[in-house]
């Protein structure tokens, strides 16, 4: 908890006057400044997300800048590193714009190991949006991973069968092949 403070700090800044702390029941904290202006949601499972409410007076930011303020904002709250002290190998797997407003760009950042880019099944580990020059939403899954696992150091074993493996990716599988009817 101490550790989390600690985090929630760099988000809100050095003083939590003005900051609720919501406890839910499955252990999920909010934190939540003013009438949600910002908000800081740590899950149990190590997903951290961060909303802020963009600034009317903001400017519209091409491409390389909103990158750069992307990469500032990352590099200011953790890096690529766990709370464990892995560091992960970033890769950039989609910048996408938005033209409505002052534009905005969202980038997905996804993790390398051994020079291959990391597949995952829900959403990228660090999701950054920055509208008018301002990060407006970040979201990041703090959890570790081995990176010894990649190197060859353990033993490798099964984590589905292959049967299992097409029935649990069905839905993605028809998606993105473009396949129609079902499995």
């Amino acid at each position: 908890k101490e550790e989390l403070a600690s985090v929630a700090q760099a988000f809100f800044g050095k003083t939590f006057d003005f900051v609720r702390k919501i406890e839910e029941g499955n252990g999920t904290i909010i934190y939540m400044y003013g009438y949600g202006q910002k908000i800081l949601i740590s899950q149990i499972n190590g997903v951290m997300e961060y909303k802020e409410v963009p600034v009317e007076a903001g400017r519209e930011t091409g491409y390389a800048e909103s990158l750069q303020i992307a990469l500032n904002y990352i590099t200011g709250h953790g890096a690529f590193e766990s709370i464990s002290g892995s560091i992960y190998t970033p890769a950039l797997k989609e910048a996408r714009y938005f033209p409505e407003g002052k534009g905005k760009y969202r980038f997905h950042f996804g993790l390398k190991l051994g020079g291959t880019i990391l597949s995952f099944p829900e959403d990228d580990p660090l999701i950054v949006e920055v509208e008018g020059g301002q990060v407006v939403y970040f979201r990041r899954d703090i959890s570790s991973y081995d990176q010894s696992v990649g190197n060859g150091e353990r033993e490798l074993r099964e984590a589905y069968s292959a049967l299992n493996v097409i029935a649990e990716n069905a839905d993605y599988f028809t998606r993105e092949m473009g396949l129609a009817g079902t499995f």
